[in-house]
């Protein structure tokens, strides 16, 4: 009988360490878990907090930018400091009640400039003490440019209709149509804008470095080679960035050179033919080539001599705008250390 009592006193013994193992490896593999979950949390919680700093201080550029009433870029920068420093303290307070620590410095501003003209019915001749040039250069030396967006009213343009009784239509084109000029040191993009006043049609041509349209056998390879807008509406639209073109703004690769070919790259940026004599054409006089608004930004500080100024109302003006942007930002908790010397953020919509 003792024997059996000894044996059932051993087995409930064995029962109760195994219970006691079995909590112990239990709490540790929660304790692991919750460890694991927590510290795979912080790295995505220092990522997020980078995505918030770049979309933040993006925010805080279009502000300064689009407050800004005068072309002193020390006034426009100021204005972005104050609103960061604001920012980064709210965000520091905010994360300590958590037990971060995040920090945002400037690093660094680049000053740009925001060139427009807003009224539809001036022609795209310079301004300024310039005012009336129909060939003329809107900036030197840009990386780049963009937005860069034109609305050219319709009826100003060229009408190559008839010009197949020319007899040399297609340098008629050449040297009277107005067109953008997009200047590398590896070559130079030129623009052509034109139209068919019989079906309505908008032609965009682009000539690449080293071509010419002289080189084309007539004018309908100069058509059926470029870009169209439907006879619709009363203005077509030129986006270089995204690239577009049209009433509809409808893709244009030809406008592709842009974007692979020549940002990054110092170039020059000019208008030709805004105003071209017609006398070559059988008339007499000068007459307007492009009529419209346009805006481009550009990442440098263009020269103001053929602009006004951006506290009056006449077209074309330019005023300072900050950029870009760099930041060195920072993130801690117990377990990460995040930092980054340059989050960079730039404009995204200037008004």
């Amino acid at each position: 009988k003792a024997r059996g009592q000894l044996i059932l006193v051993t087995g409930l013994l064995i029962a109760v360490v195994l219970i006691g193992l079995a909590l112990v490896v239990n709490g540790a593999i929660y304790t692991e878990n919750l460890s694991t979950r927590e510290s795979s949390d912080e790295p995505r919680e220092a990522l997020e907090q980078r995505h918030v700093t770049e979309g933040d201080v993006q925010s805080l550029i279009d502000t300064a930018n689009r407050n800004a009433t005068t072309d002193d870029y020390g006034v426009v920068r100021d204005a972005f400091v104050d609103g960061l420093t604001l920012w980064a303290d709210s965000q520091r307070a905010e994360k300590l009640r958590r037990g971060r620590l995040v920090s945002t410095e400037l690093n660094s501003t680049t000053e740009g400039t925001q060139i427009r003209q807003t009224n539809a019915s001036r022609n795209l001749t310079a301004g300024g003490s310039l005012a009336g040039d129909a060939n003329w250069t809107l900036v030197e030396d840009t990386t780049e440019a963009g937005p860069f967006v034109l609305d050219i009213d319709r009826a100003s343009l060229l009408n190559i209709t008839d010009f197949d009784t020319l007899s040399d239509p297609l340098a008629a084109v050449s040297d009277n149509a107005f067109h953008v000029s997009v200047e590398t040191p590896s070559g130079t993009w030129k623009v052509y804008l034109f139209r068919d006043g019989i079906a309505g049609e908008v032609y965009l041509y682009v000539v690449d470095p080293g071509d010419d349209i002289g080189a084309l056998s007539d004018l309908s390879a100069l058509v059926s080679n470029s870009c169209v807008a439907g006879a619709t509406g009363s203005s077509a639209t030129v986006d270089f960035r995204e690239p577009r073109f049209g009433t509809d703004a409808t893709d244009c690769p030809e406008l592709g050179f842009y974007n692979t070919s020549v940002v990054g790259t110092d170039h020059h940026i000019h208008y030709r033919n805004a105003r071209t004599s017609a006398t070559g054409l059988g008339l007499l006089g000068e007459t307007d080539r492009a009529r419209g608004t346009y805006e481009l930004v550009v990442d440098t500080r263009a020269d103001r001599t053929p602009y006004y100024g951006p506290g009056t109302a006449a077209s074309p003006r330019a005023r300072s705008i900050i950029h870009a942007v760099t930041v060195d930002a920072e993130f801690r908790s117990d377990g990460v250390v995040h930092g980054s010397d340059e989050i960079e953020a730039e404009w995204s919509v200037v008004k």
